[in-house]
């Protein structure tokens, strides 16, 4: 389960069939990333900074 969380984060990073999403990506990333997967828990490092950048940058609602 953990490894296609971890696809699934990928997907939404990269924009491969979902839109492109970083705090989708994110979310799916930290579900593999808490069962101990170590490739999900590098790759939310990586996508950390860009939520946070997307954050700063999107308007308010």
């Amino acid at each position: 389960m953990a490894q296609a969380q971890r696809n699934l984060g990928i997907s939404y990073h990269d924009g491969r069939g979902v839109p492109q999403d970083h705090a989708e990506a994110a979310k799916w990333l930290r579900l593999a990333a808490d069962q101990g997967w170590a490739d999900a828990q590098y790759d939310l490092g990586v996508i950390i900074p860009k939520v946070r950048a997307c954050r700063r940058t999107m308007p308010r609602l």
